[in-house]
């Protein structure tokens, strides 16, 4: 009968622990899960450019040269090449189709895909940004 009771519970200190811990891990994940979702961004220009890029190698095979135009490569023009997070893509001189991105995230966000063709009279792709930081470029487009 002469038993005290005990408070069940948490006590301050262990809260605040527990706080202490979930803040942490939130600010080392926060970070790493913007990068990721900015670099998925990026992936949308280079996805897009998959039948493009297809034009652009048809041509090749048909005329002996790269088109320098939308136009030129038969395909649509650049303002009409939209997606989520890509405002157009347009086919300039020698071939190369540049990815403009319209997303907050890549302000002023350019991809370019550049063909060239190999000893073999393949067409190779190489893809390259300077206004896009590389962690955040596609796994094909990082140096």
């Amino acid at each position: 009968m002469g038993q005290i009771k005990r408070n069940q519970g948490f006590n301050l200190i262990e809260l605040l622990i527990v706080v202490f811990i979930i803040g942490t891990l939130a600010a080392i994940a926060l970070p790493v899960m913007i990068n990721y979702t900015t670099r998925t961004k990026t992936v949308e220009g280079v996805a897009m450019t998959g039948a493009l890029r297809r034009e652009v190698e048809l041509f090749w095979n048909m005329s002996g040269y790269f088109p320098g135009s939308n136009e030129e490569a038969g395909i649509s023009p650049p303002d009409r090449l939209k997606g989520k997070y890509v405002s157009r893509i347009e086919v300039g001189p020698e071939g190369v189709l540049t990815v403009y991105y319209l997303d907050p995230a890549l302000p002023g966000g350019t991809l370019t895909l550049s063909p060239s063709v190999s000893a073999d009279a393949h067409v190779i792709w190489a893809c390259s940004s300077d206004t896009i930081e590389p962690y955040l470029l596609p796994r094909e487009c990082r140096p």
